[in-house]
């Protein structure tokens, strides 16, 4: 949030905690950030792109449709789904890493009554 403050509205989180800017004033900065940027990314969902990106993503559909159509395909390519965010990436990696420390404590488990 810090760096697309400043990015796009030259405010920092600090102005706001030492009382230079009012906190009001940063939460409706917040809420009007633009697309594309770190908060969207993390979170995920089309704001995650720029305006540019999501218009390449939709010409590059259409292209795909045309060429299906052109192949004698009866439907269309479906719509590909919003990018996910960068949050999603570190919950899934954090619950393969649960998962697989899981499997060793069994396994540990498993061993220790087979030996003791």
């Amino acid at each position: 949030m810090n760096a697309d403050l400043q990015r796009v509205y030259g405010v920092c989180l600090t102005d706001m905690y030492e009382g230079r800017i009012p906190v009001l004033d940063v939460a409706d900065f917040a809420v009007h950030l633009p697309r594309g940027g770190a908060v969207h990314r993390w979170v995920g969902g089309w704001a995650a792109l720029t305006a540019q990106e999501e218009h390449l993503v939709n010409v590059e559909h259409l292209l795909n449709a045309q060429i299906a159509q052109t192949a004698g395909k009866r439907s269309a390519p479906p719509f590909p789904d919003a990018p996910k965010g960068e949050r999603d990436a570190e919950v899934a990696k954090a619950r393969a890493e649960e998962k697989r420390a899981s499997r060793a404590r069994a396994l540990a488990s498993m061993q220790n009554r087979i030996n003791g």
